[in-house]
């Protein structure tokens, strides 16, 4: 008896599953043309929307692909004398530049959100952008955040409080280029 309830519920349960992923959704997202993909349409214009995916080429766990491998880095920003002394005054837990895990004071290892420009530098993995007249929502699937853009022709505040990822704001500068100022972040990251 058991077994006749388990094959019909099994008969009542498989077209269910077959077909729900058919109609989960609606549309496929938008992709970015890929650097790899020659033949990819061009990029709509002053529309960023979409899902985001870096790829095997993209930012991964130990840095970019290309990281140098003898701890050197080759190419030197141009930081400022404080830049400079906060960037050696950090000790990340991974990288060119990483230290034993009881010397290491990156936010990562406490469970404190990355912030700004972090999040883009760090791990980056498949990314949805979501633009309104008024804002872009950027949604990072590392860490489950999001970060707001605002384009509605407001300033940067002028004291802000900090916070992790600052305050955004952001324009076009042509029909191809979407231009962000980011002020306020949190010292931590």
């Amino acid at each position: 008896m058991l077994r006749y309830i388990l094959i019909a519920t099994l008969a009542l349960i498989s077209p269910g599953m077959v077909a729900s992923p058919a109609h989960a959704q609606t549309g496929s997202p938008q992709q970015p043309a890929s650097a790899t993909n020659q033949n990819a349409a061009p990029a709509p214009r002053r529309d960023i929307s979409g899902t985001w995916d870096p790829g095997n080429g993209g930012i991964q766990p130990l840095g970019p692909r290309n990281m140098p491998k003898d701890g050197k880095l080759e190419h030197q920003l141009p930081y400022t004398p404080l830049g400079l002394e906060t960037l050696n005054a950090h000790k990340p837990s991974n990288g060119v530049r990483s230290v034993l895990p009881g010397e290491t004071n990156d936010p990562v290892v406490y469970c404190d959100p990355q912030g700004m420009p972090r999040e883009d530098l760090y791990e980056l993995r498949t990314t949805q952008i979501i633009q309104t007249p008024l804002k872009v929502f950027v949604l990072y699937e590392f860490g489950k955040i999001w970060r707001v853009v605002w384009t509605d022709g407001r300033d940067l505040p002028k004291e802000p409080e900090p916070r992790w990822f600052g305050y955004s704001i952001g324009k076009w500068e042509d029909d191809y280029t979407f231009v962000v100022q980011t002020s306020g972040t949190d010292e931590r990251t």
